[in-house]
């Protein structure tokens, strides 16, 4: 493959599927539009939240 052929190929890319959960996006179209838009969706945890965690795992076992 020469150079030209190779740069050719690198450029191409395709995106097959894709799910998650993302934050502040409902689905996926909407997490795409927050990318697009530079918006930062990001959430943290308060200290509480983080401890309920914990208890609940010790209690139940690990949270999936």
């Amino acid at each position: 493959m020469s150079n030209s052929e190779y740069e050719n190929h690198r450029k191409v890319i395709a995106i097959i599927g894709m799910s998650g959960k993302f934050p502040g996006a409902p689905d996926l179209d909407s997490f795409w539009k927050n990318v697009a838009a530079g918006r930062d969706t990001i959430t943290h945890f308060s200290r509480a939240e983080l401890e309920a965690r914990d208890r609940a795992a010790l209690e139940f076992g690990p949270i999936t």
